[in-house]
């Protein structure tokens, strides 16, 4: 009965996912499309060219032989390309609301470390306030990353429970007021829109606004940044919010330097540091920090992720076996968490190249270490569970499906008792 009215109400989508997904990279390649900034759409949801390619390179199809398939029957009513229209006349209310933001965003880090709430620490500890260190912002961003693995998996039920989770996280997290929250938000906002998830961030600031007017103040920079970027065309929300990383991370080295680890984590959350960067900071951290620093290490990294963003994933590759080469270098705590991280990237780096089984056997790997450092209770393996289940769905067994799904059900129950036994706690 249900299967019926999906296909009525246009939700079932997955038996003409290829053809839908064909359809838009011919639009995109036709010649009346070059040079220009067209968004697509499938059903409603953005997708942009590199999901595309992702797709068809686990269809084992190259773009090249998408495009040269063409085919006489229309575009299927489900994809929709748009053209913006570029006016050459700049309003100045287009840039109002990212100057108030850069303007709050500089007044709050210069205003915690001037008062004493947040502590420099030496280069090598991350920052934290007089409270102590805290995860709270770390934990929303991986909630909110599991919420669009589940919806991405039809696990509808399990997104809407984990989407309150992070959503009750926000309260623990404004009262914590950590450094790296701020970055942190920055990071959802711009993800969650990236995977064509905008109603994740929105639900979450939204808390945001109206959480931290009551326990902080309407003046307050949380509240009042999360406002800002709510009140935002949808069309400038990727942008102004990765604009906004930008400069945080640069009010973070005027205060602390370019090589604090605080300073460092925030710029390479920034996805759309250009190659020139990235090599300029790879050079500087190896000059003055050495190959063996676990700063040195983290920008290797990034520069391998930012190899297989843009698809060069044999070079990506390369550079995560010469990183797991080096790995030992560093302390073993860091040396293990170090390992499963570049493992991920290598995962997804091989499934990109149609090397499914070795991708997985590494994505099991670095599930186990996390698992193995953080317990039950570790956000990103949870993540990592519902990758692999996705990959699985596709080129495993339904018996591996049912067992990596009821994995992650235990790990989600043992988060779920542990915020319950904390909850006398907040406040």
């Amino acid at each position: 009965m249900y299967k019926s009215r999906f296909t009525l109400w246009g939700l079932d989508g997955k038996n003409n996912r290829e053809r839908e997904m064909s359809a838009a990279v011919r639009k995109r390649n036709q010649p009346t499309q070059q040079g220009k900034r067209s968004v697509f759409r499938i059903r409603g949801r953005p997708v942009d060219y590199q999901e595309m390619v992702r797709y068809f390179a686990r269809k084992r199809l190259s773009i090249e032989n998408v495009v040269a398939q063409r085919r006489a029957s229309k575009t299927p009513e489900a994809v929709v390309c748009l053209t913006p229209i570029i006016s050459p006349i700049a309003s100045p209310a287009v840039y109002k609301t990212p100057q108030l933001l850069f303007t709050s965003i500089r007044d709050y880090v210069d205003g915690s470390f001037r008062s004493g709430f947040w502590i420099k620490t030496k280069p090598t500890e991350s920052c934290r306030t007089a409270r102590g260190a805290s995860k709270s912002a770390h934990r929303l961003s991986n909630l909110c990353h599991e919420v669009s693995a589940l919806f991405d998996l039809d696990h509808l039920r399990a997104a809407k429970l984990v989407q309150d989770s992070a959503i009750g996280n926000v309260h623990q997290m404004l009262l914590d007021e950590d450094p790296f929250t701020l970055a942190r938000l920055f990071e959802v906002f711009v993800g969650m829109f990236k995977r064509g998830r905008p109603e994740i961030a929105l639900a979450v600031f939204k808390a945001i606004t109206d959480i931290g007017a009551s326990i902080l103040s309407q003046q307050h920079p949380l509240p009042r940044v999360a406002s800002f970027l709510l009140r935002l065309d949808c069309s400038d929300i990727a942008e102004v919010g990765a604009k906004c990383l930008q400069a945080f991370g640069h009010q973070f080295e005027d205060v602390l330097g370019p090589m604090h680890v605080t300073s460092l984590s925030i710029s390479l959350w920034d996805d759309q540091a250009t190659d020139r960067h990235l090599r300029s900071l790879l050079h500087r951290c190896q000059s003055n920090l050495g190959v063996g620093d676990f700063r040195t290490m983290d920008v290797y990294l990034a520069w391998s992720q930012k190899l297989y963003q843009n698809g060069d994933y044999g070079l990506a590759v390369e550079e995560c076996h010469r990183i797991l080469s080096h790995a030992h270098r560093i302390d073993t705590k860091s040396s293990a968490a170090f390992r499963a991280d570049t493992l991920d990237l290598l995962a997804g780096c091989e499934m990109m190249s149609s090397k499914s089984h070795l991708a997985m056997a590494h994505l099991r790997e670095a599930i186990d270490i996390r698992i193995s450092l953080r317990g039950s209770l570790d956000g990103i393996a949870r993540r990592w569970l519902l990758q692999l289940q996705e990959w699985l769905t596709e080129y495993g067994g339904e018996e591996e499906v049912a067992e990596v799904q009821r994995w992650w059900e235990m790990m989600r129950q043992a988060e779920v008792a542990s915020q319950e036994q904390a909850i006398p706690s907040i406040g």
